[in-house]
């Protein structure tokens, strides 16, 4: 694409693929080029493998993705900047009974950054749990907590609520 600031220019790819009735994986890459008319040029590139178990009438599904990326901006004259990150998310899915469905997800992300000369680095990562139960076929209830945590700045932030739904 060509802009009256910027040109960019983007190749992606991506494939997904049943390795058996209930194991699917999938694998994609992003690579994105900014050309900035005044100042300079970016680079983006994303990596990411996934797997999904999903047995055919099954009670539990589990769900996962690992993202690798990488930029370089120097795209600003006077700054420049180079960042690298792994990120990894997973989701457990149990129905106990027909009408009782409960959720699980842990995150973790860890990013490597020099920025004008300077490193810095971090992880982070979220934990989060959710259940709903069907009162009817149109009427549910739950209840979902989450926590996220951050290295560097030594803070948890949480968060829980209760829903319903139709």
């Amino acid at each position: 694409r060509n802009g009256a600031t910027e040109d960019r220019v983007t190749f992606s790819i991506g494939a997904y693929g049943d390795v058996t009735d209930a194991f699917a994986v999938s694998a994609s890459a992003r690579i994105l080029f900014r050309d900035f008319e005044d100042t300079g040029l970016s680079q983006e590139v994303d990596l990411a493998l996934g797997f999904a178990y999903r047995p055919v009438g099954g009670d539990v599904i589990v769900l996962n993705k690992l993202t690798l990326g990488h930029t370089d901006d120097e795209s600003d004259l006077d700054d420049s900047t180079r960042s690298s990150k792994i990120v990894n998310n997973t989701t457990l899915n149990w129905r106990f009974t027909p009408r009782l469905e409960v959720s699980a997800n842990v995150g973790g992300k860890y990013t490597i950054a020099e920025i004008d000369g300077e490193d810095y680095s971090g992880a982070s990562g979220v934990v989060g749990a959710s259940a709903r139960y069907d009162l009817s076929e149109m009427w549910s209830i739950g209840a979902q907590g989450a926590a996220l945590y951050s290295e560097n700045s030594g803070q948890l932030e949480n968060s829980a609520g209760l829903f319903v739904g139709f």
